[in-house]
């Protein structure tokens, strides 16, 4: 599957921004294909909108700052939100086109007004691609206790755009929240319901330990070993409760000092600061100097594990944690609490404070952890205190648990285990891409795995149009008893609920489908897609909505250069020289074809897939007819994408303008001029001496019409493979959906028996 994850930064520290990193990587151990969208600035984003920068576009401050002014002498311009939506929108159409993803995960964007025409360019993105499906992760809310303030307005248009945008509902778009509390706000102030999915963590990755690129962390940090590291990772902001950590850590210093005098504890902080927290900062400095605290700015030493990779910065986030005899996490507010999770990874003691969240979800949870009660007084320079006994009596605790190295090792030992067994990104992920808050790719409510998001491809290539198959998919999934029915009793299920064509085409696809992996047959179905200009795009529909394997790509990605010891560049550049060109690398690649389709038949016999699916631009006309007489007793369906070549000039003029620019591509000219007429040549070439039988020509250069005809072929084809096999039982499972059972025995001959299924009482189409 192809997934886009959005969010207004990507590739940094700060708690969004690794969980996206983790699940990015997650999924793509997975099999996916991941994309990012965030801000122009952000290290390995796919698509750059500068106005995500919300913090540095000037555009977006100035609607920012009126938006949310205490003044009422200025309102919002309404036009100039809108004009931004509309930019950010036709580029996410555009990246949608290039990418088509089927899945987008929108963190933090329909929770945090930040960037108002952000938000609402993804819902109208949204709400014109109901195909694509959502979810909000919604991090942090504007209504949050350390953000209320900030997100007060008194503008009549943001006030509205308030109630209509954060967030948001749509058919296709599902919110999650990191906690209970988060839950029960998000359904009492909005009435929208919400999936708890927390954060999570990758508990079953490599242990971070001391090794070469981290053994002079210490040195580097200017830190004794006479000292003890507390580190505090969390960024440097108001409302994660930095003064606590040093608070604390002056607490513990006296403790340590009356049982080893000469030894103490030195604070580290190595995450990020922004400008606006300079006047926090100094009053953090100043608070330490009081307490005669040591603090570690380290922030120009440590990054993201990308920006180590990139020689961007010498030490990971994670390196920090393998120096550190303790976490302190005192956060004010917290949507969730990473660090927490880092921390049992890591395998270090920790100190908390009871934050809201952490009640509702961490305690429950069973962690041992040493916290200090949320009972919060301020100083005359707004920094916030804890009662110096409830702090006193934490430093005693971690200070005893760090002398009984035994109890100390029981107890983040145990940590682990629990972080692990409930909060493990793959465990987690997994789940949220199957039967969680992605219901509409598994089940409503169902046990087994029914998916909407494949039964509807059956549906599309039996006719039924894009926009309209995946609701239907999920109508009829709804008629599914709660105790879950298997695979087979679905397609019962699915006949009785169509009609007329569209039965009869889900039925043959389905039944052939079925024949060539049972017993009775000995040939695979090959599908070969060749032609120009879109080929590949129509490939990957195919897959996604069919289910098959992964398309095989016979195409021309490692014949760009020349062969090893030869001058004269080989087939990628002949093939472009002219149509003779071509003619001549189709020649020299038919051995290597013919090797490997030979193997597909060959794992055709051991494994049984029900079709092997081709595409590249080498299989022409000839070479199907080849392969035709070559393996004379395999099933073929040979389709040529060939849009008119005004079409295919239009789509590789747009490919090279942004890839070049228009500069190089006037300069260049004369060269794309013969290369296009080369391409026209070989155009009238792929199509040469077509098999009327089982070889089609699509000219449509539009995707919804190419995979309509291509269904429609598909479909004509598989009929006449059913007609041959076994006449007459696609007659008889439309006709009556109870002779599926009989139709089983006959592929297989032996007894299946179905449980009935309810059924609507009329046909929903």
């Amino acid at each position: 599957m192809k997934i886009c994850i959005a969010h207004f930064r990507v590739g940094l520290t700060d708690g969004v921004s690794l969980q996206i990193d983790e699940r990015a990587r997650i999924l793509r151990q997975l099999g996916h294909e991941v994309f990012f969208i965030a801000d122009n600035n952000s290290l390995g984003a796919d698509l750059g909108i500068p106005f995500l920068n919300y913090k540095r576009n000037i555009t977006i401050k100035n609607i920012q700052e009126i938006a949310f002014s205490k003044k009422e002498t200025r309102s919002v311009n309404n036009a100039t939100i809108g004009r931004i939506a509309y930019d950010i929108e036709s580029r996410l159409n555009r990246f949608w086109g290039q990418t088509n993803f089927s899945l987008i995960f929108v963190h933090n964007i329909f929770s945090l007004p930040v960037c108002l025409p952000a938000t609402i360019a993804f819902h109208n993105f949204l709400k014109k691609h109901p195909q694509i499906k959502a979810i909000g992760v919604n991090h942090d809310f504007y209504w949050d206790p350390s953000r209320v303030e900030k997100f007060k307005t008194t503008d009549k248009v943001v006030k509205h755009i308030l109630n209509t945008y954060f967030p948001p509902t749509l058919p296709n778009l599902h919110h999650t929240v990191l906690s209970t509390w988060e839950h029960d706000q998000l359904k009492r102030r909005r009435k929208v319901e919400s999936e708890i999915i927390t954060d999570t963590f990758d508990f079953d990755q490599k242990p971070w330990g001391k090794d070469v690129t981290n053994e002079a962390f210490l040195d580097d940090c200017e830190i004794d070993n006479n000292k003890l590291v507390f580190l505090l990772a969390s960024r440097i902001r108001a409302r994660k409760g930095i003064e606590f950590g040093i608070q604390f850590t002056a607490s513990f210093n006296k403790v340590l000092k009356q049982r080893v005098p000469g030894k103490s504890a030195v604070l580290v902080l190595p995450n990020d600061f922004s400008e606006a927290e300079s006047h926090y900062i100094h009053l953090l400095k100043e608070r330490a100097k009081q307490l005669g605290v040591e603090i570690k700015w380290i922030q120009n030493l440590v990054g993201s594990e990308r920006e180590k990779k990139e020689g961007l910065k010498k030490y990971s986030l994670w390196d920090t944690y393998v120096y550190a005899d303790a976490i302190l996490y005192p956060s004010i507010w917290e949507g969730f609490g990473n660090q927490l999770l880092e921390a049992f990874f890591a395998k270090k003691p920790v100190v908390s404070i009871e934050y809201p969240v952490y009640k509702t979800d961490f305690r429950p949870a069973g962690f041992k952890v040493i916290t200090m009660a949320d009972h919060i007084t301020l100083d005359k320079d707004g920094l916030a205190k804890i009662a110096e006994k409830e702090c006193n009596e934490a430093a005693i605790e971690l200070a005893n648990l760090l002398e009984d190295t035994s109890k100390c090792k029981a107890i983040v030992e145990e940590d682990f285990e629990i972080g692990k067994k409930k909060f493990n990104t793959k465990v987690q992920l997994k789940k949220y891409l199957t039967e969680r808050s992605e219901r509409f790719i598994r089940t409503n409510g169902v046990k087994s795995h029914i998916s909407p998001l494949l039964l509807s491809g059956s549906l599309i290539a039996s006719g039924v149009p894009m926009s309209q198959a995946y609701g239907l998919a999920e109508s009829i999934i709804s008629y599914v008893p709660e105790e879950g029915i298997d695979k087979k009793e679905v397609f019962s299920l699915f006949i009785s609920q169509l009609s007329g064509e569209v039965r009869e085409r889900y039925v043959t696809l389905g039944m052939v489908r079925e024949f060539l992996i049972s017993p009775r047959s000995s040939s695979p179905l090959f599908i070969f897609i060749g032609g120009l200009a879109g080929k590949t795009t129509l490939a990957n529909y195919i897959v996604q909505q069919l289910n098959i394997s992964q398309s095989i790509a016979f195409d021309n990605e490692k014949y760009h250069l020349a062969k090893p010891g030869e001058s004269e560049p080989y087939l990628w550049k002949a093939t472009y020289e002219s149509a003779s060109g071509y003619i001549k690398t189709v020649k020299a690649l038919y051995p290597s074809l013919l090797s490997m389709i030979a193997r597909n038949i060959f794992d055709y016999g051991r494994y049984k897939k029900w079709c092997y699916l081709w595409e590249g631009i080498y299989l022409c006309s000839d070479i199907v007819r080849c392969l035709q007489e070559k393996f004379d007793k395999i099933y073929y369906l040979s389709i040529f994408n060939l849009p008119e070549f005004e079409d295919i000039k239009a789509q590789y003029v747009i490919r090279w303008q942004r890839e070049l620019g228009t500069e190089k591509l006037q300069k260049r000219k004369n060269i794309i001029d013969k290369y296009l007429n080369n391409v026209q040549a070989i155009r009238s070439r792929i199509q040469d001496n077509l098999n009327p039988i089982a070889s089609f020509v699509i000219e449509s250069s539009v995707i919804e019409e190419r995979l309509s005809i291509f269904y429609a072929l598909l479909c004509q084809r598989l009929k006449t493979i059913a007609d041959k096999e076994m006449p007459g039982w696609i007659e008889k499972v439309v006709k009556d959906p109870k002779m599926v059972a009989q139709y089983r025995q006959f592929l297989y001959e032996e007894d299946i028996v179905v449980k009935p299924v309810t059924q609507a009482a009329t046909p929903i189409l």
